[in-house]
């Protein structure tokens, strides 16, 4: 029973003595073979140069790493991915540098000078990647290009008013890159051999408004207005001052600050008469007011709109917010009165009794009334008359003989 098992065990040697001879001998052709041309299975920044001499690879680096890896940057701010040709940012491809990574990685994967390196090399694909040459003073000025181009301040969501519809506009947080913090994320993917996507490094500006805040503006809390005959563009810039703005809950604006003036200087007519206008619907919406220190305070729990604006010879102001009363709706409302013209008749001698002659044609006149409607349910409730515009009628004059003046 014992010759049996020792031929076994000594076949079984045999067998492995002959595949280690086999693979010593192929590690020695392949060794020498090797040390000439690079492994068919050794890629390079995408560029295969298996079986080229060390010469070829330099070469067919030269031309294909730019066309194989790439020649753009890939930058990533907020989102959005920005492909920058290299030679603005001053990189360059290395291909001598190249080739020394990969013998160096070559030698390192064989374990040095080992026999065994052409068997342990081959098997799947090796992936290098290349090695860059780059200008930091390059980089740092692009980067400051990058920074103009992509910087932005923040934007606060805006309450629209236009007729009598209302628009919501989203916020937009705002952006600020940090370029000295970002070259060295920028340094270490370049240091890698790779092209991005790198983020740079940013902080964003929170704006002071967002859309949610002013979701709930839509229902008119108060309104005022006033006549104005005056065509002075200043009022009307005034009034865009205070047109669309918000206060949201727990804020106080200050008056001074809107309209950009000094609280020394002493306030010009239309400034006063559009401050009274703005303040008078504020109070009347609930808010809290100061007339001296000019200023008004939001205490609901809600972000309120002022809409301020000329309409014709009305100058109006409007506080939209949340109502507390949903049954209730308040608008503005307008209402034409035509006043006819008269005849005036003019004597004159010179003409035959029966004749008249028309000196001057007349015309008629209008009122315009402008009223606070409250309506509940869809049924008006309240009228209240806040302005009249009024145009007189202009008499038509009439000259007639004697004893022709129409009774």
């Amino acid at each position: 029973m014992e010759k049996p098992r020792i031929e076994y065990y000594h076949g079984v040697l045999s067998i492995l003595l002959a595949v280690v001879i086999t693979i010593t001998t192929a590690s020695f052709i392949l060794a020498e073979r090797d040390a000439r041309k690079y492994p068919s299975n050794i890629i390079v920044g995408g560029t295969n140069i298996g079986n080229m001499e060390k010469d070829q690879a330099l070469q067919q680096l030269k031309s294909g790493l730019i066309s194989s890896w790439g020649n753009h940057l890939q930058l990533l701010i907020d989102d959005k991915t920005l492909d920058i040709p290299l030679p603005l940012f001053g990189i360059e491809y290395n291909p001598v540098a190249t080739i020394e990574k990969t013998d160096k990685y070559l030698a390192e994967e064989a374990g040095g000078n080992s026999v065994l390196k052409s068997v342990i090399i081959r098997g799947k694909s090796r992936q290098i990647s290349p090695v860059f040459s780059w200008n930091e003073e390059q980089i740092i000025n692009h980067l400051k290009q990058v920074k103009r181009t992509y910087d932005r301040p923040a934007k606060d969501a805006q309450f629209g008013f236009k007729g009598k519809n209302y628009t919501y506009i989203a916020d937009q947080h705002g952006l600020n890159i940090d370029i000295y913090a970002s070259k060295y994320p920028l340094y270490k993917e370049l240091e890698s051999g790779n092209l991005g996507p790198v983020e740079l490094v940013y902080k964003k500006i929170s704006p002071r408004v967002r859309l949610h805040d002013i979701k709930n503006i839509k229902d008119v809390l108060a309104v005022a207005a006033i006549t104005s005959y005056e065509n002075s563009n200043e009022i009307d810039d005034v009034l865009m001052h205070f047109h669309e703005q918000i206060i949201l809950p727990d804020e106080t604006i200050y008056i001074n600050d809107i309209l950009k003036i000094n609280q020394l200087e002493p306030l010009t007519n239309n400034q006063l008469k559009a401050i009274n206008l703005v303040m008078k619907a504020a109070k009347q919406a609930g808010l809290i007011t100061n007339q001296d220190k000019l200023q008004i305070s939001n205490h609901f729990k809600s972000a309120i709109a002022i809409t301020a604006y000329r309409e014709e010879n009305f100058l109006c102001c409007q506080i939209i917010g949340e109502s507390s009363d949903q049954t209730t709706k308040i608008s503005l409302f307008s209402e034409e009165e035509i006043l006819p013209a008269k005849t005036d008749y003019v004597i004159d001698r010179k003409l035959m009794p029966d004749k008249q002659v028309l000196i001057s044609e007349g015309s008629d006149g209008t009122v315009i009334n402008l009223y606070q409607i409250e309506s509940r349910q869809g049924k008006e409730t309240v009228r209240l008359l806040l302005a009249q515009d009024i145009k007189p009628a202009v008499d038509t004059v009439l000259a007639v003989g004697p004893d022709n003046i129409k009774k």
